[in-house]
């Protein structure tokens, strides 16, 4: 199927904020309900968050994909394989007209963040070694399974300066077929090759699987932008976390 033959993404654009910058949510339906409980519950502070804009892609199997393959489940469609179309076509150009509105900083810029999680955090990584036009790239159990996808992972045009951080569960795949029960490996597999290239990284593990674990990966992921602003993260480490505060 054609892009052009899906129906329009749904983008919605979040109140101003004083704080510069521009926080980018894929897989906007299923996240945006999570991240508004976790803030009405007090575990995120919205005053420290910039500005989002939130995107819908019409269908997650065609639009997050970056290339063509055969679905991993019987009961799913394959994989269309539209991500480039998708992002060049109506992630960019959100984002290039919702940043020329949103906050920026004494120096004129407004800092970039891309949020995604699974089939929308392999479009994120997507997106990191082919434009790579973010600042901070937010990952929740992205789908490092897909087929060739870290084989082939180029980081020649990934930026030296960004900050990334991916959160997922020690438990994600188990009990499903490969590839996806290897998700822990090519998700380390992916991060060894690409922390030379961008340093400046965060790897957190949880005891969860792919589902349970969402919401408190969010909370990490969001927290960790605040430890960006304020410089109180340390770079290249994987932590092993269970439970408890997201607090820096």
């Amino acid at each position: 199927m054609d892009l052009a033959a899906l129906p329009d993404s749904t983008i919605t654009i979040g109140e101003r904020s004083e704080v510069p910058g521009l926080l980018v949510i894929l897989h906007g339906s299923l996240l945006m309900p999570k991240i508004a409980a976790l803030i009405s519950a007090g575990k995120i502070n919205v005053a420290k968050l910039p500005q989002w804009i939130v995107i819908t892609a019409p269908s997650n199997q065609d639009c997050y994909s970056p290339w063509p393959a055969t679905s991993v489940r019987t009961e799913a469609p394959n994989f269309g394989g539209h991500g480039k179309e998708f992002l060049s076509g109506v992630v960019l150009p959100a984002v290039e007209k919702y940043a020329a509105l949103a906050t920026h900083t004494a120096q004129g810029t407004c800092p970039l963040t891309l949020l995604g999680y699974s089939l929308s955090g392999l479009c994120s990584l997507f997106e990191m070694q082919t434009t790579c036009h973010f600042d901070q790239y937010l990952l929740a159990s992205p789908s490092t399974w897909f087929p060739g996808f870290v084989e082939t992972f180029d980081t020649s045009h990934v930026h030296s300066d960004i900050r990334w951080c991916i959160v997922s569960g020690e438990n994600e795949g188990e009990h499903h077929p490969e590839p996806l029960r290897s998700v822990r490996q090519t998700t380390d597999a992916l991060v060894e090759k690409l922390a030379p290239a961008a340093p400046n990284y965060q790897r957190l593990l949880d005891s969860y699987d792919h589902h349970k674990g969402l919401e408190l990966r969010l909370q990490r992921l969001l927290n960790f932008w605040v430890w960006c602003v304020k410089g109180c993260f340390s770079c290249a480490e994987t932590i092993l976390v269970r439970g408890g505060s997201a607090d820096c």
